[in-house]
Order: structure tokens, then C-alpha cells, then sequence
């Protein structure tokens, strides 16, 4: 019984997390150092940044 009620609070958390993503994304991204983080990985995927940089210099 333990378990199960385990399993359906870690159920509910992420149902309620997937809900409201952009209001959380928006909060984290929100703060200056996070969003700065969030930038230079993408900026590390290749094919994300060629076609990020092509779009800028166009």
C-alpha cells in the first residue's frame, strides 16, 4: 500500500510539473544566471546553433 500511494504521489507531481512547464520555464528562465546557463548549452548542440546564427546574420 506504501508503495502504490508512492507511486501515484510521483504521478501527480509530474502530471501537475507537465501542466504548468511554461509558467515554470518562464519562472526559471526568469532568473538571469539560469537563463544564461540555458543559452550556452544550446548554444553547444551544432545544429541548433547553425541554424540560430543563420537566422541573426540573415
Amino acid at each position: 500500500m506504501n508503495r502504490w500511494l508512492k507511486w501515484m504521489a510521483v504521478l501527480l507531481l509530474f502530471s501537475a510539473a507537465y501542466r504548468n512547464r511554461y509558467r515554470v520555464l518562464n519562472t526559471v528562465l526568469g532568473y538571469g544566471p539560469a537563463r544564461k546557463l540555458a543559452v550556452t548549452a544550446a548554444m553547444r548542440i551544432p545544429g541548433l546553433r547553425s541554424r540560430v546564427m543563420g537566422q541573426v546574420f540573415q
